[in-house]
């Protein structure tokens, strides 16, 4: 031998270590490097048998065993190793009995010089014998395989089930060639998942197991998923030798899974899934076997891919014909007038909305032409529509002869389109006859309007609704306001009205009318004019207008001003009902005690003064005392502030009592002097606090800070808030539910906001409606007039302000009072 060393693992059944040092210096010295393992009994020799072995050599005669036994235990494993006996024994009975049991040479201890080409011839053959069985196994292997492969196909053929296929593939696979397990999963590219489809071997138990992945993940390194990954055929000869393979090894191990190809399936191109086949040896995949399993992997595809495009056909003629029956009944359930001609102009299909259009029968309609429903006088335009059957277009408002001779207006629409070879005209007849009657009608509508407008006793002018320029003015309006027709016409803003009154009067939003009252306009020859405006949206046939309705109010106002005169009185007598009802409890309940606890307060103050003289000397004399639980030294100082604190509250009630005096006074006040909200609003609900206590044990009252001056009375204004927290109160169920009051300053709106919020009954959207007319009350029983809140809502319009009012039955009711700022704040 020539060369590196040999590495030879080498069983020695040997008793004798000094034979054994013998045979090992021999093998050394002819070139072997070695591991070996001794052995002397048949236990040991048959766990030695379970390691890999290159050489078995045995001595003939042990105590515990016989060279023979050697040759028989490797036999019978069915291991493909050469053993040799080395024996001192001679004679050629010993040297034939061991050739029969299976030895592949006997050599004598004392020829020792025979042992090493021994060895090599030995090795020499058992190669080539491994090598000429491997190939037989190959040949068998890819024998069976295309046995396979044609079995595969041919139920490829026949099947048109999808799962039946990759089971009957998984089982052929397995059975046919002989392949541990076979199994075929489908990828979720986007999870990462892959989800066995069919599977035949071990599958019931192993799968469990092996749970792949196609994504980067540990679980997705294998050879299944990288194949779906890379789209290319991985294959793990040797799953043991295999770092990916990790996370599948004790799974492997256990239903014996030597080795591991993944193949991946394709569908349109895109990587469906992989078939994954498992050896029981290593290394039994081959390159040839590798590319048999190849293109069965892409049969397999190849026929899924063929029973979904045999389904997607099937669905596709289902939905072409289901298409055909939605068009059809588009066709005949279409409001519309539908007409199919070919390009002769002869009818080939009508809908039964056409045929009701006209009033021809579709037999009529079917066996003429489009000359059927033209009048004769429109003839000469057929050539324009003809022109329209190549490229399609629009035909506005075109009449038509019906049966009985009379007119219909349709819109026509014209699509070209080809049945196969045949080109047809689709004609789509909308019925207009209903608008064309309806503009006609307008038009009427419109001549009415004028009339209306010019003999109209209220001045009113036309606005155009973008940019309000003045687009008429009525005989009224030139009368008003001096200006000629001529002179107002043409106007970006009329001469009688500032722009900033115009954007208010613009209706906005879903409103489509806006009021301003009480506006100042001035006459060409400068005098003023009180007015109110009313702005409408309308349509004409120029476009949206605002039709502006102006009315004097010099009259309404002067009668205004006599009835304010009445009102005033019944506002006093209405004020006086109320502070009378308050005065007589509170002058009863509460002026009598008060004097009786401001006389006695004053008596005891004075007692005490006399009496402290008293005690001093005896506090100096005897030390301190108790007095009412408390040291005296503690009392001196806390008595007279207790004194004093009685006496001043007694005349802050006896302050309250002054007030309700001074409310009840005819109101002196001015009204267009500053009020401060705040402080009004505290005196109402002060003058309130014997009804408050009656009514409930809930009142809040909160007064924004630094709310801007109103222009009015303060007294009025207390008078609404009286009325209004009175109402409330009375509205309250019982003593649980409350009142709050509260003030805040809109600023957007320019006004100071009063709320009276009640927790009581509320009220029906029909009783809201009629609060504030005059004797309108819920209460009559109770002694209510009906006046409050109408004589409220005169207050609040002499102070240009609102009160609002927000209710549902059983939510309570909250009533707002706004008055506007004053414009200096």
């Amino acid at each position: 031998m020539s060369g590196s060393p040999a590495l030879l693992r080498v069983l020695i059944a040997e008793d004798s270590e000094d034979d054994l040092i013998l045979l090992m210096h021999e093998l050394r010295r002819g070139g072997y490097e070695m591991t070996f393992l001794r052995v002397d009994d048949g236990d040991a020799l048959r766990d030695a048998l379970k390691e890999r072995w290159d050489l078995v050599i045995s001595d003939y005669m042990m105590p515990k065993i016989s060279g023979l036994d050697v040759v028989k235990a490797v036999r019978e494993t069915g291991l493909d190793l050469p053993v040799i006996i080395v024996s001192g024994l001679m004679g050629e009975d010993f040297a034939v009995t061991a050739m029969k049991a299976g030895a592949d040479d006997y050599i004598l201890k004392d020829r020792l010089f025979r042992l090493v080409p021994a060895v090599e011839r030995e090795l020499r053959y058992y190669e080539t014998k491994r090598a000429h069985r491997r190939d037989r196994e190959e040949v068998f292997l890819l024998n069976s395989l295309l046995e396979t492969i044609a079995e595969v196909n041919k139920m490829l053929v026949r099947e048109t089930d999808r799962k039946r296929i990759m089971d009957e593939a998984c089982r052929i696979l397995v059975e046919k060639s002989g392949f541990r397990m076979s199994w075929i999963g489908r990828a979720d590219l986007d999870s990462g998942e892959v989800a066995p489809l069919a599977a035949a071997g071990r599958e019931r138990d192993c799968l469990q197991l092996i749970r792949v992945r196609c994504d980067e993940s540990p679980l997705g390194m294998g050879p299944t998923g990288r194949a779906i990954r890379t789209g290319k055929q991985v294959v793990c000869p040797d799953m043991e030798r295999c770092e990916d393979a990790e996370p599948w090894m004790e799974g492997a191990m256990r239903f014996g899974l030597k080795g591991c190809a993944a193949f991946p399936l394709f569908i349109r191109g895109s990587v469906f899934g992989s078939m994954s086949v498992y050896s029981g040896e290593a290394g039994a995949f081959n390159e040839r076997m590798i590319s048999l399993l190849e293109s069965l992997a892409g049969d397999i595809g190849f026929a899924l891919q063929s029973i979904d495009e045999a389904e997607e056909h099937k669905k596709a003629v289902v939905a072409l014909r289901d298409s055909e029956k939605r068009l059809r009944t588009i066709f005949e359930s279409s409001m519309d007038g539908m007409f199919v001609i070919d390009m002769q102009g002869r009818y080939v299909d009508v809908n039964i909305s056409g045929c009701r259009m006209v009033g021809y029968s579709r037999d009529e309609i079917l066996a003429s032409d489009v000359r059927l429903l033209i009048f004769p006088e429109r003839e000469s335009r057929l050539d324009e529509h003809r022109a329209l059957w190549k490229k399609g277009g629009f035909v506005p408002e075109m009449p038509l002869r019906k049966r009985d001779g009379t007119t219909v207006w349709v819109d026509l629409a014209i699509t070209p389109f080809k049945v196969g070879d045949r080109e047809l005209v689709l004609g789509v007849k909308r019925d207009i006859t209903a608008r064309k009657n309806a503009e006609e009608a307008l038009r009427e509508s419109e001549e009415r309007f004028r009339q209306i407008f010019e003999q109209n006793q209220d001045a009113q002018i036309l606005l155009a609704y973008e940019g309000m320029k003045v687009m008429d003015a009525n005989p009224a309006a030139v009368e008003l306001f001096g200006y000629t027709a001529e002179e107002l016409v043409g106007e970006d803003v009329p001469p009688f009205m500032t722009g900033d009154l115009l954007s208010r009067l613009k209706p906005a939003g879903s409103k489509p009318w806006s009021r301003l009252e009480m506006i100042e306009a001035r006459r060409k020859d400068s005098s003023k004019v009180t007015v109110s405006i009313t702005g409408q949206t309308i349509k004409l046939n120029e476009g949206m207008m605002v039709l502006c309705t102006i009315k004097d109010l010099t009259e309404i106002l002067r009668m205004e001003e006599e009835a304010r005169l009445m009102q005033a009185k019944l506002i006093h007598a209405n004020k006086m009902t109320s502070i009378g009802t308050l005065a007589s409890g509170v002058a009863h309940e509460i002026n009598n005690p008060n004097n009786f606890i401001l006389f006695n307060s004053t008596l005891l103050s004075d007692a005490w003064n006399d009496a402290r003289k008293i005690l001093d000397g005896y506090y100096r004399e005897n030390g301190d005392f108790s007095l009412g639980g408390l040291p005296y030294s503690e009392m001196s100082d806390v008595v007279p502030e207790l004194l004093s604190g009685i006496t001043e509250g007694s005349r802050r009630i006896k302050g309250i009592v002054d007030n309700l005096k001074d409310f009840s006074r005819t109101d002196r006040a001015n009204p267009e002097g500053e009020l401060d909200v705040n402080r009004a609003v505290l005196a109402a609900v002060s003058m309130l606090s014997s009804q408050i206590m009656k009514s409930t044990d809930c009142l809040k009252v909160s007064c924004a800070e630094g709310l801007p001056p109103v222009k009015g009375s303060s007294q009025k204004i207390e008078q609404v808030v009286i009325n209004l927290a009175l109402n409330a109160l009375n509205a309250l169920p019982d003593r649980g539910k409350g009142v709050f009051v509260s003030t805040w300053h809109d600023a957007e709106a320019g006004q100071v906001v009063i709320e009276v919020k009640d927790e009581g009954a509320g009220m029906t959207r029909e009783v809201l409606e009629r609060i504030t007319e005059p004797f309108f009350t819920t209460r009559g029983d109770a002694g209510g007039t009906g006046l409050g809140l109408s004589i409220s809502y005169s207050i609040v319009k002499e102070h240009r302000g609102m009160l609002e009012f927000d209710s549902e039955p059983g939510k309570g009711t909250t009533a707002r009072l706004r008055l506007p700022v004053l414009m200096h704040s």
